[in-house]
């Protein structure tokens, strides 16, 4: 049974969540190239499919994994800043 306690956390906690993805600062998330286009990429990310503009230095194909830029925390400014490598562990 969980107490009020564990109740006002877990509102707290989704209040936050909430608001944090409103606020206007810049984010870098991962995402998946999934076509080339005229002014940049389609790419896949959030569970979305979104047009981002190209960095200006990448040169990316499809189903490369990259890092888009969010300028402002604002979606249609959003841009592919350049692609991911992983190193391989042992």
């Amino acid at each position: 049974m969980q107490t009020i306690t564990d109740e006002i956390l877990k509102t707290i906690r989704e209040a936050v969540d909430i608001c944090t993805k409103k606020l206007p600062f810049d984010r870098t998330v991962n995402a998946k190239i999934l076509e080339r286009t005229e002014h940049g990429y389609i790419a896949a990310l959030e569970g979305r499919k979104l047009q981002v503009e190209d960095g200006g230095h990448t040169d990316c194909s499809k189903n490369d994994s990259v890092r888009i830029t969010i300028p402002q925390n604002d979606l249609s400014r959003a841009y592919v800043q350049g692609k991911n490598h992983f190193s391989k562990t042992r």
